[in-house]
């Protein structure tokens, strides 16, 4: 036999749906989060990444050569890479 709870749920959520429309008031059938919880991954990451300073950035305004900053770059992926000189590069 079926379990009807979750069905009896779901009307007495929608009766207090409709009775809130009813009376002019909002209705949210979802609880507040608990003070504290993250549950947007996003807005983490994007105050996450406003706390970092970018070590390896390079605009056009830099005085410095842009094959330069490339090939420092180059070096930092192959290190965290982990793949050390495994890569070749065309433009080497």
């Amino acid at each position: 036999m079926r379990d009807i709870r979750p069905w009896f749920q779901a009307k007495r959520i929608s009766l207090r749906q409709k009775s809130a429309r009813a009376a002019g008031r909002n209705f949210d059938p979802y609880p507040a989060p608990p003070a504290g919880v993250r549950l947007s991954p996003s807005l983490w990451h994007s105050q996450a990444m406003a706390d970092v300073a970018v070590a390896m950035a390079w605009s056009k305004t830099d005085d410095g050569d842009a094959t330069v900053w490339q090939q420092a770059a180059r070096k930092k992926l192959e290190q965290f890479a982990g793949i050390g000189d495994y890569i070749l590069y065309y433009a080497r």
